[in-house]
């Protein structure tokens, strides 16, 4: 029953709890709000929540625990969530509703179980980008300055998502050609560089960006030492760390 409890109540992928809360925390860190709270809360919950609705979409046991987990975790949700729309302008609600319309492609392409497939994937990092870039521009951020906030978390998201992706691949000796995300590796650290010098991004968020692409070219390359998939989850918690650490006081001081 224990064990049924949690593959219900709690998504199973590491990774998927970094890219989720990673940009949530730090949009909330350097751009509060008391509505951006109710949003930060709304997005965690529908996160909870999405854990019951695969089992429902894909016809799995435990099918009345999944629905009775959907309603907890679904109504505060929902309630959060409008409670935030409720406050705020529709030119700070605009990201959060196309935020919602990802996801919702993201349960149609999970229903089709395509979930794994790498384009499904970075559904999910857009979509929690865009949400956070909806607290802070409730937050007091203009649109100019938000925008290169919002590039560097999908800096750290998506290539994140592409780097995991064909490392594991890697790791299990799966035929596989990492050319397009090593090159991401490098265009990573190259718009980096441009949203430094042009755009005022603290040099202290340039920095963790420049760690990460570091990784993502190492870990990629023939050089790499071989990492068991727990191994490169705790690695990528502790990636995350430094980058939402390094970001919050780049952007603070």
């Amino acid at each position: 029953m224990e064990k049924s409890l949690k593959t219900v109540a709690l998504p199973k992928e590491h990774g998927s709890w970094a890219l989720t809360f990673e940009p949530l925390i730090l949009a909330l860190i350097v751009g509060y709000s008391l509505p951006g709270l109710f949003l930060f809360f709304g997005a965690a919950l529908a996160f909870l929540a999405h854990q019951p609705v695969r089992i429902l979409l894909t016809k799995k046991n435990h099918s009345k625990l999944a629905a009775t987990f959907l309603l907890i975790y679904g109504i505060p949700a929902a309630f959060f969530m409008i409670l935030f729309l409720r406050l705020v302008s529709w030119n700070t609600a605009l990201p959060l509703l196309l935020a919602l319309v990802l996801m919702f492609l993201y349960l149609i392409a999970e229903y089709f179980n395509l979930h794994r497939k790498l384009l499904t994937e970075m559904m999910a990092s857009v979509a929690m980008g865009l949400i956070a870039l909806s607290i802070v521009i409730n937050g007091g951020w203009n649109w100019p300055e938000a925008f290169p906030f919002l590039i560097l978390l999908y800096l750290r998201s998506l290539s994140t998502t592409l780097y995991v992706h064909y490392r594991l691949k890697l790791e299990r000796k799966q035929p596989v050609s990492t050319f397009w995300s090593e090159i991401w590796q490098v265009l990573t650290l190259i718009i980096a560089f441009l949203l430094y010098f042009k755009y005022n991004l603290p040099w202290l968020a340039f920095l963790s960006i420049l760690i990460l692409g570091i990784r993502g070219i190492y870990g990629l390359s023939a050089w790499r030492k071989p990492m068991t998939v727990k191994q490169i989850g705790l690695a990528e918690f502790f990636y995350g760390l430094i980058f939402v650490t390094l970001s919050s006081i780049g952007y603070l001081i």
